[in-house]
């Protein structure tokens, strides 16, 4: 048995990248080449009738592979390996966060994010799409952030599950992953039914009549507040997986 110090080491940290390199490797090439031709087409999208369309598909592709990246470590026989690899329970949290949740999307979005601002630099404009996300949002800084928070919930809880689940490792996380898109998705429409719902009763009581149009906007006034939270929630349930996590790989530390 190999003993190990109590202070923190990014060498036993390297040791768990050298474990799964041969795999992580080939993620990172895949990764790597679906993101450059994402930023490619662009400049030569963006600006087209096929701007939102392409939008839409392209960064939601994106998102799901960053949301999917941890099922890489779903190799069979990685959990075995991984608990007798002479690191700290905090050392190989610390690796699969980075690989995780800087690695990986520097790969999958650094490429699309800087033909995005190169090609607003050059005098393009954004899908219509964007313009009126960024309008929920109050400006492109906070729809940014919103979204980068809300995606952390899949794809921590994706993590979590393919270290957690000895057998079918791939499909329990598959299942938990769309799982967490679902709740955040009840979230959403649980506040958009209360707001309506709200906005009639209010209307009702006044003897106003039902405007449709009138409940939408009264609605889509209020989204911001609704990301906001969402947002919140997302982050504090990132870190208690996190935590989880850190127990998880403790527990099962030799």
């Amino acid at each position: 048995m190999t003993t190990i110090g109590n202070n923190f080491s990014w060498k036993r940290t390297g040791m768990i990248f050298a474990y799964y390199m041969p795999l992580v490797r080939k993620q990172i090439i895949w990764y790597l080449a679906v993101s450059t031709l994402a930023g490619i087409l662009i400049p030569l999208l963006y600006g087209t009738d096929f701007g939102d369309v392409y939008y839409t598909l392209s960064w939601s592709a994106l998102q799901f592979m960053f949301n999917f990246a941890p099922l890489v470590f779903a190799k069979s026989d990685s959990q075995a390996v991984e608990t007798m690899i002479p690191a700290r329970a905090g050392e190989k949290l610390a690796f699969y966060l980075l690989y995780t949740f800087v690695l990986i999307p520097a790969v999958t979005f650094g490429i699309p994010l800087l033909s995005s601002y190169i090609y607003i630099l050059a005098g393009g404009t954004y899908p219509d799409v964007v313009e009126k996300a960024m309008g929920m949002t109050d400006s492109l800084n906070n729809y940014a952030l919103l979204g980068t928070l809300q995606h952390l919930v899949p794809t921590v809880t994706c993590l979590y599950f393919v270290l957690r689940c000895r057998h079918n490792r791939i499909l329990k996380g598959v299942i938990a992953t769309f799982v967490a898109f679902f709740a955040l998705s009840f979230i959403g429409g649980i506040w958009g039914a209360y707001m309506a719902f709200s906005h009639g009763f209010t209307d009702g009581k006044a003897g106003i009549p039902a405007n449709p149009d009138a409940i939408v906007s009264s609605v889509m006034s209020h989204m911001p507040t609704l990301l906001a939270i969402i947002a919140s929630v997302s982050l504090v349930y990132f870190i208690i997986m996190d935590w989880l996590t850190y127990r998880l790989l403790k527990n099962r530390q030799i």
